[in-house]
């Protein structure tokens, strides 16, 4: 397959050894995010959450049912405390840290993947969404995974690969919106991308969407009872309630919190190096998968952010690939 990662130059010894340090790291990080899980009481997000999860339905006005799905599991396991409420999440956090690696490592190579896996312990947004459960954890932890799957599904074309792509997707969904966005971002690679553009409109993606749709019926049936309320609610979140305006300070606000949440320099540094990948190496299809897994989110977040302003978190799935591009970019 054309966009098949070009052999790594190190032997099996050397890649066992990367595999036993991302594990290590993992590990360790892992450890300690769980005991700081009982330290801190609970944000507003989280006890709303948890609340929910005390009335479990297929739905809520302005989010999905899984991360009340997912503290209902946590706390039924340790309780109706912090730690029971947020486990999970850290779980999820060291599950997202090793899909970055496991992408990385498919993609590129040891080294690329260590840092990648480096750098995702140290991105602030990554850093506190990980002790704290949220929709983002859930959210970011099915993003990266899809990814994963996505570069299988494309490398052995089996339906089942494409089907289970579809469940992980539309299990994001389920935590966050946002994960439908990836649907777009697949459908733009297999555009840009002539040797997969066969899998556009094939049974591999009827198989994708059927999965998807399948996840999405709990939300689809408790908005059909409840008028639709859920589309109203996103549409006043969206900032565009009579029209839409151009402000630029909005803008500049979104910009600016996307370098609070992820830091100056590693923001300034994804950025460029987004835009160095995309003008110098376009052609190779490692770029241009990881490309559209990542402007299409920035493209969308900011373009409604000229009218208002969104939250520095909105677009954290793009981080996944995001770290990817800045290591390789800036690696060379």
């Amino acid at each position: 397959m054309s966009a098949s990662p070009s052999p790594s130059t190190s032997g099996p010894a050397t890649r066992l050894n990367a595999v036993r340090v991302a594990v290590t790291v993992l590990l360790v990080v892992t450890a300690f995010r769980l005991w700081y899980a009982t330290q801190p009481g609970l944000v507003a997000d989280e006890a709303f959450y948890w609340l929910w999860s005390k009335h479990l339905a297929a739905s809520y006005t302005d989010k999905g049912p899984a991360i009340a799905w997912i503290i209902a599991a946590g706390t039924r396991v340790f309780g109706d405390t912090p730690f029971g409420i947020r486990w999970p999440g850290v779980l999820m956090s060291a599950g997202i840290g090793w899909q970055i690696f496991r992408l990385a490592r498919r993609l590129y190579d040891d080294r690329v993947a260590l840092w990648c896996l480096a750098v995702a312990c140290v991105i602030p947004l990554f850093s506190v969404g990980s002790v704290l459960m949220t929709i983002d954890t859930p959210s970011v932890f099915c993003w990266a995974w899809a990814a994963n799957v996505f570069w299988t599904a494309l490398e052995s074309g089996r339906t089942r690969h494409w089907f289970g792509l579809g469940l992980i997707i539309g299990a994001g969904f389920l935590a966050k919106f946002t994960n439908g966005v990836q649907l777009g971002c697949i459908a733009l690679f297999l555009l840009w991308s002539a040797p997969h553009r066969r899998f556009l409109f094939s049974r591999q993606s009827l198989a994708l969407g059927a999965a998807f749709t399948l996840c999405c019926l709990p939300i689809l049936w408790w908005n059909y009872q409840v008028g639709w309320l859920q589309v109203a609610a996103l549409h006043s979140r969206s900032g565009v309630t009579t029209s839409f305006h151009i402000r630029p300070r909005q803008l500049l606000r979104f910009l600016g919190e996307q370098l609070g949440v992820i830091s100056p320099l590693l923001g300034l540094g994804m950025a460029v190096a987004a835009v160095g990948l995309l003008v110098s190496r376009h052609r190779d299809p490692r770029v241009r998968f990881l490309l559209c897994q990542f402007l299409p989110i920035y493209a969308i977040f900011g373009f409604f952010s000229l009218n208002f302003a969104g939250k520095g978190n909105w677009p954290v799935p793009a981080l996944v690939t995001g770290t990817v591009l800045l290591v390789v970019f800036w690696r060379d």
